[in-house]
């Protein structure tokens, strides 16, 4: 029976990812790193420590992604860089090929794709000091609902640390309950966890019907050492 896992499905260009079906682009050209990064800016205030949190969750999970290693490597260190030199030194060493100069696509020599977030690269243009007390939100308890025979799904919650988890779930519970059963059984703080399925990271509020999960797929959840 089939395991669908971060590394067999395609992720979409909001959250990274590394495509082989556009070989052709990415073999046909490159040009140097632009010097200045493209603005953006965030759809919600956020802070510093907002975006290293998750810069974080995103090069912990990039490897999981399709392509190399190495590759999502020279683009971490590139980003993470303040010299120019230095990040085209490093993107050259390591073959990595922009066809248009900027590190949200990247082509390695087998042209697989790399597509990389702008919070990754550069701080967004309305960063703010301080998150709004308005923006806060109380902690609130996730608890582990009941599932009904008649609506029961198997699947497996695969950690990234410890033993997997066999469980049957409803495909109307969310990616936080989903924590809630991990928090359940491993004793894991919720706070610490990034779930993923299909290389996308997943917020709490989306359900597995919502993701296309169907029997015996797997969700990954990664657990982090500490919050931040």
């Amino acid at each position: 029976e089939r395991e669908r896992e971060m590394g067999n499905c395609k992720s979409g260009s909001g959250s990274g990812s590394a495509d082989r079906g556009t070989r052709a682009r990415g073999a046909a050209k490159s040009v140097p790193l632009q010097q200045a990064h493209p603005a953006w800016a965030s759809e919600n205030p956020v802070t510093r420590d907002d975006i290293l949190k998750k810069r974080k969750e995103f090069w912990d999970t990039a490897p999981a992604f399709e392509g190399r290693r190495e590759i999502w490597d020279a683009l971490k260190a590139a980003c993470e860089t303040t010299d120019h030199s230095l990040a085209q030194a490093i993107l050259d060493s390591a073959g990595v090929r922009l066809p248009e100069g900027l590190l949200t696509g990247a082509y390695d020599e087998l042209g697989n794709h790399y597509q990389v977030p702008m919070y990754c690269i550069t701080f967004p243009s309305n960063m703010v000091e301080k998150a709004p007390v308005s923006a806060e939100k109380p902690a609130q308890s996730v608890s582990v609902p009941s599932v009904t025979p008649a609506d029961a799904v198997p699947i497996k919650i695969r950690l990234s640390v410890g033993a997997d988890i066999s469980v049957a779930v409803s495909l109307q519970e969310t990616a936080g309950q989903i924590k809630a059963r991990v928090h359940e059984q491993a004793r894991v703080d919720m706070a610490r966890m990034l779930v993923v399925f299909c290389g996308q990271r997943v917020d709490d509020h989306v359900t597995l019907q919502d993701l296309g999960v169907v029997k015996n797929d797997v969700v990954q959840v990664f657990v982090f050492s500490k919050v931040g």
